[in-house]
């Protein structure tokens, strides 16, 4: 979702564009980093 927002801001695509420039890539990136960092706690959580 980050990426597709990030390269719909690029290319103006709607309405991912408009949710980019009001900040929800940075709400997927965020959200991406953290379930990468705790990936194994995740793993384990799920099992």
């Amino acid at each position: 979702m980050a990426e597709l927002l990030r390269t719909s801001g690029e290319t103006g695509l709607q309405p991912w564009a408009d949710m980019h420039e009001d900040g929800h890539g940075e709400f997927w990136r965020a959200a991406t980093e953290y379930v990468s960092r705790n990936q194994k706690a995740w793993h384990r959580a799920l099992s």
